[in-house]
């Protein structure tokens, strides 16, 4: 989570950026490279980063490896300003090791974890109930354990109840149980010493509480901070300039308040050789002032600690400060302040101009100042009487001053929401309990049914709802057995809910029979009913494929019947589509649960089928989509475990990620299910990432994963929704539904595509998509070309490759791990979406001319001219800053164009909006050769300009043979 405060068309903006992925590492260099990543990804230019604000962690603020010192090696203008809320809390926190001060903290919390139970709390409520006065506070409060200044609320109300306190530990002491003994080493703890500094914590942490509260305020900024800070630290210079007198208030309070305890304050015994308790002496050495003692030992240090620590940790903000406090000025700068300035703007050049003018600038800015009936107390205030015509510099240093990060409260209350669960109930019960009754708040709308849940301990069941989840493991259905919640199919992380298949009568799954005898009339199939099996027009020896869908559909989509279609129009077999929609609607934890049972239904049939008309089960294709990828792997595996065979093949169409990702193998489909298992990823961003939805898992999980377009952001995808409503017969609702998942939905499109094409899908084996684009991975393994990478054709004609590389593959792996070979490919964006692979390198002029005019920034277009066809004009080279003499190479599809004669090449410039790039004269580029290559051996061809002239931006030229 990311604070984003920034200038936009002469605005400041403030938002939260949530940007990276889960880190592996939490090294000052990962968090770097994640936080300037993501900001780049969200389009920002990080060369205009001028703050960062972390709290103190030695991964964030680490002068040498920290995420402070990497990010401003880069940017150096990136000064880091630890958090004020934290360095508040660590002033206070460090002033706080006074030993009374922690021992009467210490005692505190024991009062309260001692009065936090039933029964002594119930005695504590009796006390304040028959007690002559009725306090505001009606309970002990915990202290804060990350914020120090807001435990002053539970010091509060612990004074106010001190008396109900003293009377709940003395009735508390005459029972008969250990309880007793701990209520009178309590009342023995609370002595003159914890009066005394309780009177001390309560007035300090006041004065500290005012700070922390606008420490962390959205609109907090590095003026008003200081400012706060100096204020507090003067107030408290004040008491310590007076500390005898302030003292003496404090010390007849806790008189009083010691009276409730029969106690006359006292002090403890002094000892020469007692070093961990204050043996100071005071002026009256043999009759011990009780009053002087305590303010030697416990209120003058804690005050000098507290404010030294303010003090001190303050320093940075006030350095960093130093230089725009002369904005807010009225009287005439002293030298001092015009080398601060001097130096402030001699840091920020070239924002502002370095020179004399910047400091007549100043002077009109503070004559400005002086003629306003109210000085601007704050930086928004400046910036709104600052007109940045008259005042250019001073307008962006006041923005500066804005933009600069004073406090990372803002995205740490994003976590806030946690304080509903990290309550009473989290130091009361299990794990699981807790568990158990957060999933039944969320998931309000599950109703539970007693009769149904098998219970290990019934006792439970009419009182405490959290163990109808907490102790149901197995539940059986007849049949198809039992199903379990527990062992691997629980995760806190990847399945925080997990129920029970619903009844096989309420998901009902029907079975729909296509054969070449009946292509447009369904046969519905039923295990049960053998005769539906043996009376159909399914011919055994025949491939069988299954196809199914995922949450949310149903067997009456469109794209199942057009999948059945192409495969009878390829092949004479038996289609089967799996209609599980009575089980497929919300909640979607419920139609996670239904697949197991969809699964076990299936394979039933799968085996009558196999009995009645002797079906082959390796001749058996399983084609899933989302979840029907993983309700595939369910029938893989019931058939191994309950039959003993095993199924021929099982392609997975962006297996669904939600509930499978990082699972045990037995949740999720895996290689293990099949002879042969291949997966299409086509929306493999995490599920949640900046506002989008990635519904497909990342992880390769089949012999063979095929990544089309790197796995994610398919072409095509990013058009309005009208063209989606429009393909659903004008239905808002399905076209509503294909424009959120159209990246999830193109893994059936490819595959439906792939069954008749005469186009190859061609994918090739690599170890990133970046490597692939770069053309690290172009050539095939063969026999004549070792050092090639596996190859496969994506979709339905990926077996044969398959059954080609199997044995290489075998032979280069642990025999006791799963294979798994990633593949890329390239796509079009819209149908045909199956495209030819070209690799190209171009490479830019070295010569005098070429580096005399430098670099540009723009992007190519490439045009394939070729015997049969001409390409489109593809944007193969993106936008991007081209040095002479550089070399760019690319991956790219186009249409086949047969033999490439020539190639046509567009170069346009693009313009930035820094000022210091711009040319005046036209922008131009050298090209001193292309060469164009297609896919695994074929054409390769160098190309030249007609001669080594400059290109133009808009312009082009065609690129010859050399």
């Amino acid at each position: 989570m990311v604070e984003l405060v920034a200038s936009l068309w002469g605005n400041l903006f403030q938002t939260l950026l949530l940007i990276g992925k889960k880190q592996k590492s939490l090294t000052g260099t990962h968090l770097a490279s994640a936080i300037i990543n993501g900001l780049k990804s969200c389009g920002i230019n990080c060369e205009h980063l001028i703050g960062q604000g972390y709290d103190g962690a030695s991964n964030m603020s680490g002068k040498y490896k920290g995420v402070q010192a990497i990010v401003r090696a880069e940017y150096s203008k990136a000064i880091y300003i630890h958090c004020a809320a934290h360095t508040l809390n660590l002033a206070v926190s460090n002033a706080s090791n006074i030993q009374p001060i922690r021992n009467c903290l210490g005692i505190i919390e024991k009062l309260y974890d001692f009065f936090n139970t039933p029964k002594r709390n119930n005695v504590f409520l009796n006390c304040i109930e028959n007690g002559n006065e009725t306090p505001n506070a009606k309970s002990l409060k915990r202290l804060c354990a990350t914020r120090w200044i807001q435990r002053y609320d539970a010091v509060s109300d612990f004074m106010e109840l001190f008396p109900y306190v003293i009377d709940a530990l003395y009735n508390i002491s005459n029972w008969h149980d250990s309880s007793a003994t701990d209520a009178s080493l309590l009342s023995k703890s609370i002595d003159s010493e914890f009066i005394i500094s309780l009177q001390v914590v309560k007035l300090l942490f006041s004065y500290g509480l005012p700070l922390c509260k606008q420490l962390q305020k959205i609109r907090i900024d590095l003026k008003e901070a200081v400012e706060l800070s100096n204020d507090t630290v003067k107030h408290l210079e004040s008491i310590r300039a007076n500390a005898e007198k302030e003292f003496h208030k404090l010390f007849v309070q806790a008189e009083t308040m010691a009276l409730v305890f029969d106690l006359v304050l006292a002090v403890k015994r002094i000892t020469k050789r007692q070093i961990n308790r204050g043996n100071s002496c005071t002026d009256n050495a043999r009759n011990f002032d009780v009053e002087e003692y305590y303010r030697i030992t416990i209120f003058i240090p804690y005050l000098d600690f507290f404010i030294s620590e303010l003090t001190e940790r303050f320093l940075s903000h006030k350095s960093i400060f130093n230089g725009f406090e002369c904005l807010f000025s009225k009287h005439e700068l002293t030298s001092k302040e015009e080398n601060e300035f001097t130096e402030l703007i001699r840091f920020y050049s070239p924002m502002v101009s370095n020179d004399s003018l910047v400091l007549v600038e100043l002077k009109l800015w503070q004559s400005k100042i002086r003629r306003c009936e109210k000085i601007p107390n704050t930086r928004l205030e400046a910036l709104d009487i600052c007109n940045k015509d008259i005042y250019p510099n001073i307008y962006v240093l006041l923005k500066v001053l804005c933009t600069l990060p004073v406090s990372t409260s803002s995205p740490e209350r994003m976590f806030s929401t946690l304080k509903r669960v990290k309550t009473y109930l989290r130091n009361t019960m299990s794990e699981n309990r807790l568990n158990g009754l957060a999933m039944l708040a969320i998931h309000k709308n599950i109703t539970i049914d007693p009769e149904e849940i098998p219970i290990r301990q019934k006792k439970y069941l009419h009182h405490d709802c959290l163990n109808l989840i907490a102790d149901v493991e197995v539940k059986c259905y007849g049949e198809y057995g039992c199903f379990s919640v527990a062992g691997p199919w629980q995760d806190i992380s990847s399945r925080p809910v997990n129920l029970f298949p619903e009844r096989p009568d309420k998901i009902a799954p029907r079975y729909c029979l296509y054969t070449r005898n009946n292509r447009n009339a369904c046969q519905y199939l039923n295990h049960k009913d053998r005769n539906s099996v043996i009376m159909s027009n399914m011919i055994p020896t025949l491939p069988t494929y299954f196809i199914t869908h995922g949450f949310l559909e149903g067997g009456d989509r469109p794209w199942l019947k057009e999948i059945a279609r192409q495969i009878l129009r390829r092949y004479d077999a038996n289609v089967i589509i799996i209609d599980w929609e009575q089980g497929s609607g919300s909640p979607y934890t419920q139609a996670v649960a239904n697949i197991r049972m969809v699964g076990r239904i299936t394979a039933h049939l799968i085996n009558v089928i196999r009995t009645e008309l002797g079906l082959n089960v390796a001749n058996i294709h399983l084609i899933g989509h989302s979840l029907g990828s993983h309700l595939c792997g369910y029938v893989g595996s019931v058939l191994q475990t309950n039959f003993g065979v095993t199924v021929g093949r099982i392609t997975g169409l962006d297996p669904a990620e939600p509930h499978f990702s990082q699972t045990d193998p037995m949740v999720r489909l895996d290689p293990s299910d099949a002879m042969y298992v291949d997966i299409i990823h086509t929306d493999s961003r995490p599920f949640i990432k900046g506002g989008e939805l990635g519904l497909g898992m990342s992880a390769p999980i089949g012999h063979l994963d095929f990544y089309p377009n790197g796995g994610e952001n398919q072409p095509g995808c990013n058009q309005g929704m009208m063209k989606y409503i429009n393909r659903e017969n004008g239905s808002f609702y399905q076209g509503m539904r294909r424009f959120l998942a159209c990246d999830h939905v193109r893994a059936h499109e490819y595959f439906n595509e792939s069954v008749n094409t005469v186009c190859n899908f061609v994918a090739i084996e690599c170890d990133s998509y970046d490597e692939f684009l770069n053309g690290d991975c172009f050539s095939c393994l063969s026999d004549t070309n070792p050092e090639g990478k596996i190859c496969a054709e994506m979709g339905m004609r990926s077996l044969g490759h398959w059954k080609k590389y199997a044995p290489t593959i075998a032979s280069s792996i642990d025999p006791n791990a799963s294979p798994h070979i990633r593949l890329y490919s390239l796509t079009n964006g819209d149908s045909p979406f199956c495209t030819y692979l070209y690799k190209v390198t171009l490479n830019l002029a070295n010569s005098q001319l070429s580096k005399d005019h430098g670099g540009e920034v723009g992007h190519f277009l490439v045009q394939l001219e070729g015997t049969d066809s001409k390409s489109k004009l593809l944007n193969v080279f993106k936008e991007q800053h081209y040095k002479p003499g550089s070399i760019h190479r690319r991956v790219f599809g186009s249409t086949y164009v047969g033999t490439i004669k020539s190639v046509l090449l567009v170069w346009n410039h693009s313009t930035t909006m820094n000022i210091l790039t711009w040319r005046f004269e036209a922008p131009v580029i050298y090209v001193e050769s292309l060469t164009i290559e297609t896919f695994n051996g074929g054409q390769k061809l160098k190309l030249c300009p007609p001669k080594l002239i400059a290109l133009e931006a808009g312009l082009s030229f065609r690129m010859i043979p050399c």
